[in-house]
Formats: structure tokens, C-alpha cells, sequence
């Protein structure tokens, strides 16, 4: 993983990574609902009605908190990492 110090970070690299960014959220977001509605179905007999809209919820949900918490703690998203770009504090 390169540290650009003085260099800019040009659009192709960010854009690519936060497209890696949002296909990782949206993948686990559907894995997600699909897992909550089978344990559903096979526990109490409930299911989801609408798995398009719960799918959009927990998406934009973890598109808040993703973002913050592996800045935070990893300096870098899986996108930002995959690209070669590192946030940080001059």
C-alpha cells in the first residue's frame, strides 16, 4: 500500500474504489436480508414481505457506518486499500 504525501488523488482511483466500496455494501446487504428472511421462514414461520425496500434500508445504513468505522480504524476502506489509497492527518 503506497502513503501519496503530496501527490492528489486522481478521480479514476477514487472512483474505482468507491465503486468496490458500494458493490461490497450492496452484495452484503443482500446476503443480509436473505439471511434474516430464511432464519425467519424456518423459525417462527415469518418471512419478508418486501425484500427490495429491506435490502435499500440496511444498504444505506451500512453505507453511513462502513465508511466512518474503517477510516477510523483502518485508515482506509477495502476499495481505498485495493487502490493503493490511505487517509490520513498531515
Amino acid at each position: 500500500m503506497r502513503i501519496m504525501t503530496e501527490e492528489k488523488i486522481g478521480f479514476a482511483q477514487s472512483f474505482i474504489a468507491t465503486i468496490i466500496d458500494q458493490i461490497i455494501l450492496g452484495a452484503g446487504s443482500t446476503a443480509l436480508v436473505y439471511l434474516i428472511d430464511f432464519i425467519m421462514r424456518k423459525g417462527p414461520g415469518l418471512y419478508i414481505a418486501e425484500i427490495f425496500q429491506a435490502i435499500f434500508i440496511i444498504y444505506i445504513v451500512a453505507t453511513i457506518i462502513y465508511n466512518s468505522v474503517l477510516v477510523a480504524k483502518k485508515k482506509a476502506t477495502i476499495g481505498q486499500k485495493f487502490q493503493g489509497l490511505v487517509v490520513g492527518k498531515k
